[in-house]
């Protein structure tokens, strides 16, 4: 009796430890309301700050889409920033034809409130963590896995 006392202690204080760590994590969600598409977003690029990031650092492989007119951030540090039209249209164009199952998708806060916008592959896990109450950080792509 006592020593499952004990592991049912154990197992509680496990659980608060990893709700804990885990509390300020954010994450990459399918679009509720109105879905945006890319070419959208290609239509409105000069709206957002806007990133490219790389698996196998040659080649882009996802976009990040930060709102301009907003009250939040998103830290890019990994990423590259595209800075006009032409460099957009010519990493969408790599991303399209190196890229299977891309999708638009939504960068939410812990709390579930919208940051921005990621066009990446599915199947691709990026991390994003809160750094502060308006600034979330998004990881840099993981390496492509190669098939055996």
């Amino acid at each position: 009796m006592k020593y499952s006392k004990f592991i049912i202690l154990i197992i509680i204080l496990t659980l608060l430890v990893l709700s804990a760590c885990t509390a300020q994590y954010g994450k990459i969600a399918t679009q509720t309301g109105t879905s945006v598409t890319i070419g959208e977003l290609a239509q409105t690029f000069d709206q957002f700050h806007v990133f490219y990031g790389s698996r196998d650092g040659v080649r882009p492989s996802a976009l990040i889409f930060d709102p301009k007119n907003n009250d939040t951030q998103l830290q890019a540090d990994a990423w590259v920033r595209v800075t006009d039209s032409q460099m957009f249209a010519k990493v969408l164009q790599q991303i399209e034809t190196i890229e299977r199952d891309c999708q638009v998708r939504e960068i939410l806060s812990p709390d579930g409130r919208s940051f921005g916008l990621i066009y990446s592959p599915v199947r691709v896990h990026v991390t994003v963590r809160g750094v502060a109450p308006d600034t979330l950080s998004v990881s840099r792509l993981p390496l492509p896995v190669s098939p055996r």
